[in-house]
């Protein structure tokens, strides 16, 4: 499946300090070496750090896991439109489908791309709440599936 994008995904990466937009500096626009890069990661690591509880958790709370946590029972969720309803999110569904190493994903895999390609925002990015961390979901299926 060959995709063209209306606009830049990465756009919304190319000054983020934020854990995503780091790693996506990093692995997508290959800034790692840059000083930029280095003084924005820096700076984001002592900021977490600096939150840290002496038991190791960060306001006591789990962190959240968004690998395993669907499987090929989403194929009985998915609607005509792409997505999952609105109990299960779009773009951490597609993101975890597109890292499952089976054929029968496949169909559901190209709805669901379908829907992105529709769906992506002038800026690049997706989504109305947490455009930057949807879009990391996004560019992470599409780059696991070879589609950028």
């Amino acid at each position: 499946m060959s995709m063209n994008l209306r606009h830049d995904p990465y756009q919304v990466f190319r000054s983020s300090k934020t854990p995503a937009g780091l790693y996506a500096r990093q692995k997508w626009l290959v800034e790692a070496e840059s000083p930029q890069w280095k003084t924005d990661f820096q700076e984001t690591v002592t900021a977490l750090l600096a939150d840290q509880l002496p038991d190791g958790s960060w306001q006591h709370a789990p962190l959240a896991t968004i690998g395993n946590l669907f499987g090929l029972h989403l194929a009985a969720f998915q609607t005509e439109r792409g997505d999952w309803g609105k109990d299960l999110p779009f773009y951490q569904s597609l993101n975890a489908l597109a890292h499952l190493n089976f054929s029968q994903v496949q169909p559901q895999l190209d709805k669901a791309f379908g829907r992105l390609f529709k769906t992506q925002n002038s800026d690049g990015s997706w989504g109305r709440t947490q455009p930057e961390w949807n879009t990391f979901l996004a560019i992470h299926a599409l780059r696991s599936q070879e589609l950028i």
